[in-house]
């Protein structure tokens, strides 16, 4: 039987293209960066970082809390910042190297309803400090909320630093309809 010449050309034209897509996504993701080319952020000044699994979240609570701003850099202040909010212990502990990485976890005060949400959007470099913008988003007039005693958190984690980190409030209302 013979092959035909057109499929075997179309065939090693879509194998070079998958080639050449995966070179660029190892190029771009993790070679670029060690040599100084950050192709991959949005802004020159950003700072790479990551959510830990299962956040942001609102925790269902039973009491009043104010507003947390941590810069957490061990495993036993993550241990107990959580265990001062979480009563339950519905949290998961991450995994982190602490070496490496260190962490911020962020809380809005405790809100009577649901559909709060309080999430970092980002780390940006200003001169010598590391400026974390907090994204508060409540419910509109449109929405629908089921009273119950929520409290919005965000904990993600990033290269450690000695820089001051300043955190930065955006309220913004979201809209059902």
């Amino acid at each position: 039987m013979k092959m035909s010449k057109k499929n075997s050309t179309s065939g090693n034209v879509f194998i070079y293209l998958v080639i050449a897509v995966v070179g660029v996504f190892v190029f771009v993701k993790f070679i670029g960066p060690q040599f100084g080319i950050n192709l991959g952020k949005k802004d020159a000044n950003s700072i790479e970082y990551t959510h830990e699994e299962g956040f942001p979240r609102a925790l269902n609570v039973t009491e009043q809390f104010e507003k947390v701003r941590l810069v957490i850099k061990s495993e036993e202040e993550l241990k107990n910042a959580l265990a001062a909010v979480d009563k339950n212990g519905e949290i998961r502990l991450p995994q982190i190297n602490w070496d490496r990485k260190i962490a911020l976890f962020v809380t809005s005060v405790t809100r009577d309803a649901a559909g709060y949400e309080t999430r970092i959007k980002k780390i940006t470099l200003d001169q010598e400090d590391l400026i974390v913008e907090i994204r508060d988003t409540e419910p509109g007039d449109t929405c629908i909320n089921t009273p119950q005693l929520t409290l919005p958190m965000d904990l993600v984690v990033l290269d450690k630093t000695d820089m001051t980190i300043e955190f930065e409030v955006v309220k913004v209302v979201k809209e059902c309809n």
